[in-house]
């Protein structure tokens, strides 16, 4: 049989790499055409465990298939580098045409956090809140800060490893995308015991003999989610970035690193949805009748969900829903005002993206999106309002983002009391969770009497 690490074990014999058992021609052929692995994670519990340290947390029973999870990691990976308003086409990307980094040390330059985090850092003076293994995602945000200061330390080769896989890294140059986001431009390439690269070896070698190679343990979780980083980054690099290579490079592919962002409610919200089925995201066909929250494709999907859905679907049965309007704009003597939202689990500050699409939503005075249908969608419900401020509100929104508005006190006094009343019971926490249903453009019913079970976190 073969291992999670390519290593071909022997059961009759008891031993790796057996000459009498395996046909050795027709396994270097099955290796040669499955060399996509590089671009790709194939491991399912890998997978789901990868998107899980970066918060994307999916359903254990989940159906969605494997290259579509791979997908969502590709798309979680893109998010947290948060190209889009750094460089005009982020799939053509020419390191040579950056100026050098010549401003703060790249290494610190390198390092991302969020509130939360910071939050965490604080309250634990006297010891690692992060401490190393225990979040593939973390290390790798760390992985590549070292990266960076080696490069500075002198030492621009590194091998990545762990005692079966390693990729070997050589640092060309750190480039300046703007005043705080360095680009470390590099050559890179992969291996592993079960498909050993002579030029790999050849590379290792020489290197140890300068004395110059950095060695970064890394766990075969954060291996591969680094290849998959850098393999998605060489795609984005443009062909007319040629760097020198020496003879034993010729496998190498260009790629380059840059600083890697928790990501935010939004965006774990929406890679962690699903358009279609609960259990596998295909077409649905029916609806959960007791709470007409669940959509699925077929009566396996709807039975195999069950023992997770339950809950929520308690949660839900025999409120009482209280009717009210909404805004999409908070309006102060005759004038729209903006509240800045930004997620305790993104980046500080928010990026100027985020800002630029604020501005787009404040000028936009048609209805929200109604992506639910008629279907309850868990919102959160909070006071964005400093107290003893003369215009007061709650800001109502769901986890992906598609519906954001404000119910006013002046409108809906009613709603906005029961609502505050149980804001305030939860004392330091001022929000609260509950299930709404849209009925208008502009109207929306809540039941303010039902907790959503288990409560979500976002």
């Amino acid at each position: 049989m073969r291992d999670r690490y390519g290593i071909h074990q022997c059961t009759t014999h008891s031993t790796v790499d057996c000459q009498e058992c395996f046909n050795w021609p027709e396994i270097i052929v099955e290796v040669s055409k499955s060399k996509d692995w590089e671009g790709k994670v194939h491991s399912r519990k890998d997978l789901l465990g990868l998107l899980k340290s970066m918060g994307v947390e999916l359903p254990a029973n989940t159906k969605l298939v494997d290259d579509l999870l791979d997908q969502k990691l590709g798309n979680a990976l893109t998010a947290a580098q948060k190209l889009s308003p750094l460089v005009p086409d982020p799939s053509h990307i020419d390191p040579s045409k950056l100026p050098l980094w010549k401003t703060t040390p790249a290494f610190q330059a390198m390092s991302r956090t969020s509130p939360n985090e910071a939050m965490k850092r604080f309250n634990s003076p006297n010891s690692d809140p992060f401490p190393l293994y225990t979040n593939t995602w973390m290390d790798a945000r760390q992985t590549t800060m070292h990266v960076a200061r080696n490069f500075e330390n002198g030492v621009a080769v590194m091998a990545l490893k762990d005692d079966y896989e390693a990729i070997a890294i050589r640092v060309l140059s750190i480039h300046k995308l703007n005043e705080n986001t360095p680009l470390i431009a590099l050559i890179y390439y992969s291996s592993d015991l079960a498909t050993p690269a002579v030029n790999s070896f050849e590379w290792m070698g020489a290197q140890m003999q300068t004395g110059r190679l950095a060695q970064i343990k890394c766990t075969s979780q954060e291996q591969a989610l680094l290849r998959k980083l850098l393999f998605q980054n060489s795609r984005r690099v443009s062909t007319e970035f040629k760097p020198k290579m020496a003879g034993y490079e010729r496998r190498f592919k260009p790629s380059f690193l840059v600083p890697l962002n928790p990501l935010d409610q939004l965006e774990i919200g929406k890679l962690s949805h699903n358009t279609g089925c609960q259990v596998c995201g295909g077409k649905t066909t029916s609806r959960c009748a007791q709470c007409q929250s669940a959509s699925y494709c077929s009566r396996t999907c709807q039975s195999d969900d069950w023992k997770q859905h339950k809950a929520l679907c308690k949660s839900l049965k025999g409120g009482s829903w209280a009717s009210t309007d909404f805004t999409k704009h908070v309006i102060v003597n005759g004038k729209k005002m903006y509240i800045s939202v930004f997620s305790a689990s993104g980046t500080v500050p928010p990026s100027a993206q985020t800002a630029a699409q604020a501005a787009a939503e404040r000028d936009d005075d048609s209805p929200p999106p109604n992506v639910h249908g008629d279907r309850p969608f868990i919102v959160k419900v909070s006071n964005p309002f400093p107290a003893g401020n003369p215009t007061q509100g709650l800001l109502v929104y769901d986890r992906q983002r598609t519906f954001k508005a404000y119910v006013m006190q002046e409108d809906r006094p009613q709603v906005y009391g029961a609502a505050m009343q149980l804001i305030i019971a939860r004392n330091n926490r001022m929000k609260v969770y509950r299930w709404a249903k849209r009925t208008g453009d502009f109207k929306l019913d809540v039941c303010l009497d039902r907790i959503p079970d288990p409560e979500p976190t976002w």
